[in-house]
C-alpha cells in the first residue's frame, strides 16, 4: 500500500505546485491541494494496494509538465515535452492504455487552441519517440515471453478492452 500512499502525497503536491503557479499565491496552492486530499475518493483509494493512485501521479505529472512546457521556449520546452511523454509512457506501463489519457486532453486543448500544429512539432515527435522507448521494451518482452498469438488469446479472454456496461 506504500507506493499507493505515497503517489496519493505526490499528486497532492504537484497540484499544489501547480495551482500556485498558475495563480501566483501559496494559498492557491494549498487550497488546490487540499481539495484533492479532501476528496474521499482520492483518500480511500490511496489507502488500497491498487495502481490507480500510481496512475492518477503519471497523468498529473504529464499534463503538468506539458503545462510547464506549454509556456517556454529553446531546450526547456523540449525537456518539459520529454518528462510529459515519459510520464505518459510511465502511465500506459501501470495501467495499459488508460495511460495515454493525458494525449488526448493535450491533444483537445491544442486543437481547441488552434494550435494543433504543436501535435507535428519537434518537440512533439521527440515525445513520441520518448513514449514508445518507454512502453516498448515491457510490451516486446511480454510477446517474446509468452508469444505473440498467446498474448492475443489473452487479450480476447479477459475483455481487457471491452466494456461491459453502457458508457454512462
Amino acid at each position: 500500500r506504500l507506493p499507493s500512499a505515497f503517489s496519493a502525497w505526490m499528486g497532492v503536491i504537484i497540484l499544489f505546485l501547480w495551482g500556485k503557479r498558475i495563480y501566483g499565491t501559496t494559498q492557491s496552492g494549498l487550497i488546490a491541494g487540499g481539495i484533492l486530499l479532501s476528496s474521499y475518493q482520492y483518500f480511500f483509494q490511496a489507502r488500497l494496494a491498487k495502481t490507480d493512485m500510481l496512475l492518477c501521479l503519471f497523468i498529473l505529472l504529464s499534463l503538468y509538465f506539458f503545462y510547464l512546457g506549454y509556456g517556454e521556449f529553446g531546450r526547456r520546452r523540449y525537456l518539459f515535452y520529454g518528462l510529459s511523454f515519459f510520464s505518459m509512457g510511465l502511465g500506459v506501463l501501470t495501467k495499459g492504455p488508460f495511460g495515454l489519457l493525458p494525449f488526448i486532453i493535450i491533444s483537445a486543448f491544442l486543437i481547441k487552441e488552434r494550435r494543433w500544429r504543436i501535435l507535428m512539432s519537434r518537440e512533439f515527435i521527440l515525445g513520441y519517440v520518448i513514449l514508445v522507448v518507454t512502453a516498448l521494451p515491457w510490451i516486446l518482452l511480454f510477446l517474446y515471453r509468452v508469444g505473440l498469438e498467446e498474448s492475443i488469446a489473452l487479450v480476447k479472454e479477459t475483455h481487457i478492452l471491452t466494456r461491459q456496461a453502457p458508457l454512462y
